[in-house]
């Protein structure tokens, strides 16, 4: 892939892993502005599979979505562009589970001709990709202490989904804290 650079004075080959790269190292140095560009480059890779231009959009709506600054507001919102990354690979597990941190527990958004909440948006991304242990970790966040929800054919209560996601990452320390709350209510 040819691209210009920013001074567009020489060509140069930059991979979706680049840009990726270089948008997480403008996350980790607080420049929110330079992040989303870099991100934002992933789209504009000609021929790119869709499944890796979803993501590129995942990773722009996450920083969106964690930085909240006033330079943020001059871009779309993090859950435009997880339901643009939806869009284009409904099967993105990451954007579902994405959108259903961004969204509140009461709201609701449409996605093609569904209407999600997040607590559907976690087991959305969970029937995709049962080794998600974030999507296990905030599935639990909308449920009441007693609750079971259903994933594919299995029930599964708080503790459940969080020893599923301990079993995918041992070494969560979220996930650990959050069962031993739950643990302690349960008494």
């Amino acid at each position: 892939l040819k691209e210009k650079t920013d001074n567009f004075k020489e060509h140069t080959t930059i991979s979706f892993y680049e840009y990726i790269r270089d948008g997480w190292a403008h996350y980790a140095d607080g420049n929110i502005d330079r992040c989303v560009y870099w991100f934002n480059r992933t789209t504009e890779i000609p021929d790119l599979k869709p499944s890796l231009m979803s993501m590129g959009l995942v990773c722009v709506g996450s920083s969106v979505h964690e930085w909240k600054s006033p330079e943020a507001s001059s871009f779309l919102t993090s859950s435009q562009y997880f339901l643009k990354a939806l869009e284009i690979d409904p099967t993105n597990s990451e954007a579902w589970t994405s959108l259903g941190c961004v969204l509140a527990t009461t709201e609701q958004v449409l996605v093609g001709t569904e209407t999600y909440t997040n607590r559907y948006c976690y087991i959305k991304g969970l029937e995709i990709d049962p080794s998600n242990p974030h999507a296990w970790n905030n599935l639990v966040a909308s449920m009441s202490p007693c609750e079971h929800v259903s994933i594919g054919e299995v029930m599964y209560t708080q503790q459940a989904c969080y020893t599923k996601a301990l079993l995918i990452n041992p070494t969560n320390s979220g996930v650990w804290r959050n069962l031993s709350k739950s643990l302690a209510l349960d008494g």
